[in-house]
């Protein structure tokens, strides 16, 4: 198992609007293409560094890398896109892929 994490910096002023755009567009969206169940968003706590924004996590599971691989050369080009168009630089994000140590 894996995890699709994405870490988002969002402006203050489009906060509201981007958390719509998460849950009733890119969660519906990725979980259509039946590559990721588990959605869960969490906001990232960080010392305030007084310059307005917050960060978020949103994480979604796969059950193998070759299913992120497939979004990221398919679908995922086409979220980040819609994100820039909506939002340009006032939020911002950057993935990493996480994989599940058992212990």
């Amino acid at each position: 198992m894996v995890i699709l994490n994405t870490t988002y910096w969002v402006s203050d002023g489009r906060r509201d609007e981007w958390l719509r755009w998460v849950r009733e567009e890119c969660i519906p969206a990725m979980l259509s293409t039946g590559y990721f169940v588990e959605p869960q968003v969490a906001k990232v706590y960080m010392p305030d560094d007084g310059q307005g924004g917050a960060s978020y996590s949103v994480q979604f599971r796969a059950p193998e890398m070759a299913a992120v691989e497939a979004w990221m050369n398919g679908a995922g080009a086409e979220v980040g896109d819609r994100l820039a168009a909506l939002f340009g630089e006032e939020v911002m994000g950057f993935s990493t892929v996480l994989e599940l140590v058992e212990w």
